[in-house]
């Protein structure tokens, strides 16, 4: 090949591979689909465009020309390509949606258990089913036929008792009949949070719901599946997990070794996750491309020698290719034991293309080698892209591929073509290989770690020394590389992280999690891995402990989080550095960023703002002032697994560079308002503390985040103080109320406080008062009631929001915290036509997610607020989700 043309086609397939990728960014960051013949349209526009640039030609007399013009259709043939299907798969994944009216209706359905059903404390079992047919009474054969179902896919939460004394476990591949009340997947939606609905849609889920057992005990109708190969290594991931949780008596140990043997990441326990996460180790913990690909190195270095010694196999097939292709099969069979998750897909088929590569004979540069394999992965699962795990694996895979190539390696081939890629193995792949090719390219990091690993294998101290060096120098080289992109994606890194990952990595790659694959042979090796496991417990738990183990940053602005993780990249590469120092104002926006570009800036001096969080059923209210921060309530605790405070507020408070809370208002000791205030503690410092909580609650006596007990004061009528400019003041409960706590509900004593800004745009957070709390407050003075915003009492029950009440507030827009589809009915129908009557504005969390308003916001423009689903909005949300 020309130097030319070498270089033109390696433009060619850049230009084509990262248009490709653009397109999928592009159409994932949509916020409504078009309509399906513009996919469509730009698919056959695409097509056109590839063909003629495959037609390109160039001549003699004008050598540049056609190169520019083929790249410039490459691009868009690429870019629309990739845009086009993507949007297509949309529309019709789209397509299959669960009828709105059947969203309260308990539907009689037949399903067939799919996946890893996860058994949950208290009987409760998550499944994922094959929807077969709805409203039927049996699951007879002929009925099932003639069935259309409106989707496919669906996820049940529920008890499922046998009978009236017995609670069974379902299997994959089971056929049940049962009654559920299904809804279209949704879940909270606020500043920096989890998005629920996206991990569905990936998933391919149209409709979730709850098993109403209560109502008729669902009937398993066929306990095997009609072909014995459907849901068999699921059952076989069944039957492991419940081999391990049967064998080690210690039930943490038990769902580490569980995820890490069958990918059950449910089995482990939620105190424990916080300890991974802290510590920068929850990668290893969870079933990720590091497990996979070791996997293959494995299957990779048993498999080469025994091939090389056999004589008809290597005559066929070269050992090395043969150990590649093996690896590649290992990490599927694992991947798939693991539970085919998204990133075993990615790894797998990362893994693939590179085998692909290297049995092709291709010299591709390293870059090429890597925007494939993420193009190919993007295009097996486009919204893959907007999910962290996806940057984290590819970053970390591009800094090992780069790092140790000097600029002459990057510029200079044999071809004398643009970057050609070093001709290293991959690790394990093929260890011995060549580190050069043709003696002009010096080996990359990934194969350096490759052969000393090797060398180590073969004994020796010194080999074992320079190997140990060897993963600690890479190890140190992802931790720096990963860590801007850290703070981009989850608002906070490990400080401890590096440290740890040099135990972990090999700790529970190398030691525990064959272990935990191993005991499907020998049951007794699941011990000793518990022992491990126990032991590196006790170690993280130390270090996750310590006060500066976790650094902190807010949502940035997309630009400066490329420029960030860019810097952080190129500022460990070789060849960058003279330019070194440009990674630090690259990356200090992160640690510094101004005001301005916050996701949602503090008020001006004078100013308040409040942001009513999507916590579910239960109240949690931030109000800010330019430099003081108070919460109102924490919303509730959602069973065992979790609360509002560690799911929704802390990563909502790190979106928002909310550092400490100058006061948390806990109204009363219901669980939806009282249930997220541990987790609120232990995750930031809290100044001060005032609830109408009794004495002896066990929540006085929590330390913050510090280690320090807030000051608590009882939270009493009178009561107020002044932050810039800004009063608070508490209208409700009285002293005589606190002394009759015992003869009074929860309820009425809820703190009742009124927010007031200079300009007089105040809110009234008022907690679950009643009619009669209601009732005296308009007695004590109806005129200190009146406000702009009122958040409504009792989340809109009929006990609460009477007329009288409401006339005296007046506010001007009003807002119902509430879960989706909740018990207890709220908001009520009566309070709903109550306030139409009177002319209020309503919003509400399950139809807006969380709510913002900010009283710096110009009078007639913005005194509504708005809704986070509105400022973030994306094509995957269920459309008008229902209160």
């Amino acid at each position: 090949m020309a130097p030319v043309e070498g270089a033109a086609a390696f433009w060619l397939g850049v230009a084509a591979l990262l248009a490709g990728l653009i397109g999928e960014a592009w159409q994932t960051s949509e916020a409504r689909l078009a309509p399906e013949r513009f996919y469509l349209a730009g698919l056959a526009v695409g097509v056109g465009a590839a063909w003629l640039a495959c037609r390109g030609r160039g001549g003699p007399s004008h050598p540049g020309r056609p190169v520019v013009w083929r790249l410039c259709a490459v691009a868009v043939a690429g870019g629309l390509l990739a845009w086009g299907s993507t949007g297509w798969r949309a529309t019709q994944r789209m397509a299959e949606a669960w009828p709105a009216d059947w969203a309260r209706r308990d539907m009689p359905i037949c399903v067939q258990i799919e996946g890893l059903p996860r058994p949950m404390p208290g009987g409760v079992v998550q499944a994922d089913a094959i929807l077969l047919a709805t409203d039927v009474p049996d699951c007879d054969a002929a009925r099932l036929a003639k069935a259309h179902p409106p989707v496919h896919h669906i996820g049940l939460y529920g008890n499922w008792p046998a009978d009236a004394r017995t609670v069974a476990t379902p299997q994959a591949g089971q056929t049940w009949w049962l009654v559920a009340r299904l809804h279209p997947p949704d879940g909270a939606s606020n500043p920096g949070g989890f998005d629920a609905p996206l991990q569905a849609f990936d998933k391919g889920v149209r409709a979730m719901g709850t098993v109403r057992h209560r109502l008729e005990m669902p009937r398993l109708v066929s306990p095997a599946p009609t072909w014995p190969w459907e849901g068999a290594i699921d059952r076989l991931r069944q039957r492991i997990r419940d081999g391990i949780l049967k064998r080690v008596a210690d039930a943490r140990a038990a769902g580490v070794l569980a995820g890490l043997a069958v990918g059950d990441q449910s089995a482990i326990d939620r105190e424990d996750w916080d300890v991974f996460r802290r510590t920068g180790v929850a990668h290893v913990v969870s079933i990720s491309g590091t497990h996979i690909a070791m996997l293959g190195c494995l299957a990779a270095m048993l498999c080469r020698p025994l091939w090389a010694r056999w004589r008809w196999g290597r005559a066929r097939w070269p050992a090395p290719e043969a150990a590649r292709w093996l690896a590649v099969l290992a990490s599927v069979l694992y991947a798939l034991l693991a539970g085919w998750g998204v990133p075993a897909q990615r790894t797998v088929l990362m893994m693939a293309v590179m085998a692909a590569l290297h049995t092709g004979g291709r010299r591709w540069p390293w870059g090429l080698v890597w925007l494939l394999a993420a193009v190919v992965v993007v295009a097996w699962d486009p919204w893959a892209l907007r999910q962290a795990g996806f940057w984290l694996s590819f970053v970390a895979v591009g800094v090992l591929m780069s790092a140790g190539m000097s600029p002459e390696a990057a510029l200079r081939t044999p071809e004398g073509m643009v970057p050609a890629m070093s001709h290293d193995p991959q690790p394990g792949l093929d260890a011995t290989a060549p580190a050069t090719h043709a003696g002009s390219q010096p080996s990359t990091r990934v194969g350096r770690l490759a052969r000393a690993a090797q060398a180590a294998s073969r004994g020796g101290l010194r080999a074992t020394q320079a190997a140990s060096r060897e993963m600690a120098q890479t190890q140190y080289l992802v931790t720096l590389a990963l860590t801007p992109l850290a703070l981009v994606c989850f608002q906070q890194v490990s400080i401890v992280g590096a440290g740890a990952n040099l135990v972990a990595i090999p700790l529970f790659t190398l030691l525990i999690t064959p272990l935990a694959l191993a005991g499907v042979l020998c049951p007794w090796l699941w011990d000793l891995g518990a022992w491990l496991v126990q032991l590196a417990l006790a170690g993280l738990g130390a270090a996750s402990a310590l006060p500066w183990a976790v650094a902190q940053a807010p949502v940035v602005p997309g630009w400066v989080a490329a420029m960030a993780v860019l810097g952080g990249v190129l500022g460990l590469q070789p060849w960058a550095r003279p330019w070194r120092w440009l990674a630090w104002p690259c990356m200090l926006p992160l640690f510094w960023l101004p005001i301005g570009w916050r996701l949602l800036p503090p008020p001006p001096p004078g100013h308040f703002d409040l942001l009513a969080a999507d916590v579910g059923q239960g109240t949690a209210v931030l109000v800010r002032t330019a430099h003081h921060q108070l919460l109102f309530d924490t919303g509730p605790r959602l069973g065992t697994q979790g609360d509002a405070g560690a799911q929704h507020l802390l990563p909502l408070m790190r979106a928002l560079a909310v550092d400490e809370l100058d006061t948390l208002v806990i109204s009363h000791e219901d669980n939806d308002h009282v249930g997220g205030a541990m987790s609120v503690l232990a995750g930031l410092p809290v100044a001060n503390l005032r609830s109408s909580l009794a004495a002896d609650h066990a929540l006085l006596a929590q330390p913050d985040a510090r280690g320090q007990k807030p000051v608590h004061t009882p939270c009493m009528a009178g009561q107020s103080w002044v932050w810039e400019g800004v009063r608070f003041s508490f209208l409700h409960p009285t002293p005589a109320d606190l002394a009759q706590r015992k003869r009074l509900p929860p309820n009425a004593l809820s703190c009742v406080l009124k927010v007031e800004g200079p300009g007089g745009r105040s809110a009234l957070l008022t907690g679950d008062i009643e009619a009669p709390q209601e009732r005296t407050l308009l007695e004590r003075g109806g005129a200190a009631l009146r406000s702009t915003v009122l958040t409504v009492p009792h989340h809109g029950s009929t006990t609460s929001s009477t007329g009288g009440f409401l006339a005296a507030v007046a506010p001007e827009v009003a807002i119902i915290q509430a879960g989706r589809r909740n018990a207890y009915g709220h908001p009520a129908p009566a309070v709903l036509r109550r306030y139409a009557d009177m002319g209020l504005p309503l919003r509400s969390t399950p139809r807006c997610g969380a709510w913002w308003w900010s009283s710096a916001s110009p009078v007639g423009a913005g005194e509504q607020g708005r809704c986070w689903r509105d400022i973030a909005p994306r094509y995957w949300y269920p459309p008008d989700a229902p209160d």
